[in-house]
């Protein structure tokens, strides 16, 4: 089976449409993205993941087993995630990158396409010398942590990665809270587990078998830009 961690574009959000639906927390200020009827809301997902390219680099993973895509990550500096204004132990370190989205489609997970999502995002920026990765997470129950371990479930924009899902792929907490603690991850002293990414995609093989879907190309054209105003909003707006 040929597997890949790729960067991801704009497009290949669109992998994922019929899977889940375009997640906005934190990446617009709260009052646009409740304001964006449900027709608009990937190509507002669409828009800010170009803006963040273009501006400050690649903000994303994917794992592509046999060319299906099986889940992603986002992440990007506080300055591109107005909404995160709204959480009580933010914001975040001034030397922090946020992780700010994962999804792993269902026949994927429990097979450590988290993890390995998690610490291809970290090795990414250690290569970038950012200084650590930092996310919001939750207590969720032990039956609702089981169920949502690697991926935040369709439809829900409220949702926070479970505390015990992130310390196990190194997280520890910077910030504690009764119900969303600051979780942060050093990547200064990351580079002893760097490796075990690349051990990861070969442990892959034959723990996923994802379910045939249409033939994938993980390079898609880039996506012009929108012809519409600006969705850009926070402190960053004209």
């Amino acid at each position: 089976m040929a597997r890949q961690v790729i960067s991801m574009d704009a497009s290949d959000l669109r992998a994922f449409a019929e899977a889940v639906e375009p997640c906005l927390r934190w990446k617009y200020d709260p009052v646009t993205a409740a304001r964006l009827p449900d027709a608009e809301r990937l190509d507002a997902l669409e828009e800010w993941v170009a803006r963040v390219q273009e501006e400050w680099g690649a903000c994303g993973r994917m794992v592509v087993v046999d060319e299906v895509p099986l889940g992603y990550v986002l992440y990007a500096p506080p300055a591109h995630l107005p909404g995160l204004g709204d959480v009580a132990t933010g914001p975040p370190s001034a030397d922090a990158v946020v992780l700010a989205e994962m999804y792993v489609l269902p026949e994927a997970r429990r097979a450590g396409v988290g993890k390995l999502l998690v610490h291809a995002a970290a090795k990414d920026l250690v290569l970038r010398e950012v200084a650590a990765l930092e996310t919001f997470g939750t207590y969720a129950d032990v039956a609702a942590a089981a169920e949502t371990a690697e991926t935040a479930p369709p439809g829900r924009t409220d949702h926070l990665l479970p505390v015990g899902f992130l310390e196990s792929v190194g997280f520890a907490t910077h910030r504690t809270h009764s119900t969303t603690p600051r979780m942060r991850m050093d990547l200064r002293a990351a580079r002893s587990w760097m490796d075990e990414v690349e051990l990861a995609l070969e442990r892959l093989v034959g723990a996923v078998r994802p379910v045939i879907r249409p033939r994938f190309k993980p390079r898609f054209k880039p996506v012009a830009k929108p012809q519409t105003r600006s969705l850009r909003s926070g402190p960053r707006a004209p």
